[in-house]
């Protein structure tokens, strides 16, 4: 975990608060970059010289006109794994929570329809790797062999590689039936993923116009 008191260099983007040291991750080459967090709004940053480009992570996780999906930071599994959450990604700077959501879509000129936490899809394999991610060696073991990230090098690697593969295997059905949990925090809405509706501000202020003279007319 990182140190309370080691503070970034740049305020939260979402609100402007003061982003604290949060947790290490665990990345390739022996990386450990560092997650911040903001304790107003929940945002997290992952650490760099230079504050994110919002729009920039806007537009990696739209999915088309007005539609948006990303983790949320505020889920249960988000809650469990911290540092070892399944869904950090290395190449992503932010890591939302419905708060600062609504925050910095404002700040882009757009309005937040509704957030919704859908009960299938890449959540449950977040949870089910963040899961595993406590009794594996690696993070992500069964996630980047699969796709063949895992290239061991030397004894010593394919020592580790070997106990993360017979774990993953012993592991996987119990793993597998607690991350049917993820079903009951979608309930609460604290589901690993948001799917975002938003459309530009200016949109719905045209379309308020609209109903205030109709309503006017008739």
């Amino acid at each position: 975990m990182a140190p309370a008191e080691d503070l970034a260099d740049y305020p939260c983007p979402a609100c402007g608060s003061t982003l604290y040291g949060w947790v290490k991750v665990q990345a390739e080459r022996g990386q450990e970059p560092v997650l911040d967090r903001c304790e107003t709004c929940g945002l997290a940053v992952l650490r760099a010289p230079t504050p994110p480009d919002v729009r920039d992570e806007l537009a990696a996780i739209s999915r088309g006109p007005g539609e948006y999906a990303a983790a949320n930071r505020r889920s249960v599994q988000a809650m469990l794994g911290e540092g070892h959450w399944a869904a950090i990604d290395a190449d992503r700077r932010l890591y939302l929570t419905p708060q600062a959501t609504g925050l910095l879509f404002e700040k882009e000129g757009l309005e937040i329809g509704s957030i919704r936490y859908p009960a299938r899809g890449r959540n449950l394999g977040w949870m089910w790797q963040t899961l595993m991610n406590a009794v594996t060696l690696r993070d992500n073991f069964a996630r980047d062999a699969r796709a063949g990230r895992i290239r061991p090098d030397g004894a010593g690697e394919r020592m580790r590689f070997a106990v993360d593969a017979m774990v993953t295997v012993l592991a996987a059905i119990p793993v597998t039936v607690l991350s049917g949990f993820e079903l009951i925090a979608v309930m609460f809405r604290r589901g690993g993923e948001m799917v975002i509706e938003a459309r530009p501000i200016a949109h719905v202020a045209a379309d308020e116009l609209g109903e205030t003279d109709d309503l006017a007319a008739g």
